[in-house]
């Protein structure tokens, strides 16, 4: 039970420092002067432990399955990682456009290019380690095949098809989780003096990778690791987003300059 506790607590950590929670100690204000890409290597690094505590997390997880939770899980929390936010973000973008408020167009555009970001980029390590599902193993954190294997058969073009395209052997990193953090951080992002929403944002994300454990679709670190790569993935197409927009900007006070002095 301790060790499931240290890992909602590294989870709370990614979460907080996504929320940017102003707290009063030494420690973390210094964590808070480094820029995004610092504070994501010293996550990383921070949330190490949790290759440690995947045993001990999947298999409380799996000694308190009940079927009203398990529902829940799947039916109410997990599409949070997919279609529902996309369905939302989509709906952000069309109400935007119609009340003709930059403000949810950008965030619907940002929320969906982020979790496709995301999504991309999640494949990288899920090809490349082809880490076993807590599903198909026996409690066993440790299978890690590779790229070019799925830990069954000799190293062939079938091995290696079959490394590629089967579900089971691409745990690490979770990609509901990526896709929801890359969305949160959007939403987030949009309403900074909005706790309230920022808090919410990120607690609906932490609730999919945390139903992802409970499914027994991922194991703890697979959502930790996951959550970064989704926040790493809006950081990404946030500044891209700025610089189109000074782009845009510039080259819109050119056009109607030349308007204006014709």
């Amino acid at each position: 039970m301790k060790k499931v506790l240290i890992a909602c607590f590294l989870f709370g950590s990614i979460s907080g420092f996504a929320q940017k929670i102003d707290f009063k100690i030494p420690v973390y204000q210094s964590f808070q002067q480094k820029n995004n890409w610092q504070k994501l290597g010293v996550c990383a690094i921070a949330a190490a432990p949790s290759f440690l505590l995947d045993r001990s997390v999947n298999g409380f997880m799996q000694r308190n399955q009940k079927d009203w939770l398990e529902f829940t899980e799947r039916n109410l929390v997990e599409p949070f990682g997919n279609k529902y936010t996309i369905s939302l973000m989509g709906g952000s973008i069309l109400l935007g456009y119609a009340l003709k408020n930059e403000k949810l167009v950008d965030m619907g555009t940002i929320g969906l290019a982020s979790g496709v970001v995301a999504s991309i980029l999640t494949q990288i390590p899920k090809q490349g380690f082809h880490r076993q599902r807590p599903y198909t193993t026996a409690n066993d954190p440790w299978l890690w095949w590779g790229p070019f294997n799925n830990g069954k058969e000799k190293l062939s073009w079938e091995s290696v098809k079959n490394g590629f395209f089967h579900s089971e052997n691409q745990s690490f990193c979770s990609g509901h989780t990526s896709f929801a953090f890359a969305s949160a951080a959007a939403v987030a992002h949009r309403f900074p003096d909005q706790k309230g929403v920022q808090i919410a944002a990120y607690g609906v994300a932490s609730m999919v990778g945390l139903s992802r454990v409970y499914q027994g679709y991922h194991w703890t670190s697979d959502v930790l690791y996951g959550a970064m790569l989704g926040l790493a993935s809006n950081w990404i197409v946030e500044k891209r987003w700025k610089e189109a927009q000074k782009s845009f900007s510039k080259r819109d006070y050119i056009w109607y300059s030349e308007i204006v002095n014709q």
